[in-house]
């Protein structure tokens, strides 16, 4: 069976949470980035999945017999004739165990290395559905709303749970020459307000209980009478990132991905920064867990509010009951040893209800490349 996640740019929560549920020994994760314009690799991208292939086989078969072994490694040669090595991806991701075989084409790069665990190594997938490159973009205009979903600069629209949505309002004119305004006049509340009602229900159905970033694209009179009907509650359903002023219902696409990408990775670093200062708060009460050994007993614990971690933070560990013992990558493949805690954690920590903020390598590097905000 095959996922082309880049037809959607993301993960669904019950994609991840069947990959997550997945926990049977052995369970062989092959990960590995492919650079789509480089002609040369296109070609040498069939050799390096053989060859990763091959050393997977080659760390089973020191634990397991070839009897033992021949329904996995029959189910991972089936799923190496499925893979689209034309779909333009910048990474793919093949999980396999007794039961389960998949593919994902990923919409960015990812380190490569083979992985076999008691579960798959969903970082990646992980990072996918939550790190903050994935984004809505609303974009009002004076007769229909549009929504979009956003990978870094690239955008494609929804064409579903309504969208596009017509505005059909009473009273409305068109748009006034030489000015971004509309004129109203009459039952101007009560439609419009209807409106945008319709508008707030149908992104909250398109993310799903998913806490995706929003960037509002219109003119300043429509986003402020949407941000009156949407943030009028005590907790908003949307965080927006980004806001770009202005009628843009003609601009091509392509001019739109290059207006709103900077904005929203400016409002998305801003987001981090506070999650920083939050950290920085959750110090001075005891609320705040450094370095992998204390993220990973407060993770057990289901104590974490807010995971911080570093996008390529990998580290081998045995998880005992003294706690956790890091080790470095010369034991990584014993069969005692968790090969990524890392990934574990944030596992655990999406388990218990807990929020991940992923952050550039080397960001967090005072608080050893992990951290935390307890809740208690």
């Amino acid at each position: 069976m095959q996922d082309v996640l880049t037809q959607n740019y993301g993960l669904t929560q019950q994609e991840l949470s069947q990959l997550q549920q997945q926990h049977e020994y052995p369970s062989v994760s092959i990960l590995l980035p492919i650079y789509p314009n480089s002609p040369d690799d296109r070609q040498q991208t069939p050799i390096r999945v053989k060859n990763l292939m091959r050393e997977a086989e080659d760390r089973l078969q020191k634990e397991f017999t070839q009897r033992d072994m021949a329904p996995l490694l029959e189910r991972l040669n089936n799923l190496a004739t499925d893979i689209d090595y034309d779909h333009g991806t910048q990474g793919m991701a093949i999980f396999v165990n007794a039961n389960f075989a998949r593919i994902f084409y990923l919409p960015f790069s990812v380190e490569e290395r083979v992985a076999i665990n008691h579960g798959f190594a969903t970082r990646d997938l992980v990072i996918a559905k939550h790190r903050s490159t994935r984004y809505f973009v609303l974009s009002l205009t004076q007769k229909v709303a549009h929504l979009y979903e956003g990978m870094r600069d690239h955008l494609r629209e929804i064409e579903d749970f309504g969208f596009p949505m017509p505005i059909e309002i009473k009273g409305v004119e068109n748009e006034l020459p030489n000015t971004y305004h509309v004129e109203v006049t009459t039952l101007h509340d009560k439609y419009e307000r209807e409106f945008f009602q319709r508008v707030e229900a149908a992104i909250e159905s398109a993310m799903n209980q998913e806490h995706i970033p929003l960037a509002l694209v219109g003119v300043e009179r429509t986003l402020a009478y949407f941000d009156e009907v949407a943030f009028e509650k005590t907790r908003p359903k949307f965080s927006v990132v980004a806001r770009l002023h202005g009628a843009y219902e003609k601009l091509p696409l392509r001019e739109m991905e290059t207006k709103i990408w900077p904005l929203v990775e400016e409002g998305l670093k801003g987001g981090n920064s506070r999650v920083i200062e939050r950290l920085g708060d959750a110090s001075g009460n005891g609320r705040k867990a450094t370095g992998l050994r204390e993220v990973w007993k407060a993770a057990q614990e289901a104590r974490i509010d807010t995971l911080l971690v570093e996008e390529n933070y990998h580290q081998a560990a045995r998880a005992q009951e003294s706690g956790l013992h890091l080790v470095d990558d010369t034991e990584r493949e014993a069969p005692d040893v968790l090969d990524d805690a890392v990934d574990e954690t944030i596992e655990q920590v999406l388990n218990t209800g807990g929020d991940i903020v992923f952050f550039a390598g080397g960001e967090l590097q005072e608080h050893e490349h992990i951290a935390a905000i307890l809740r208690y």
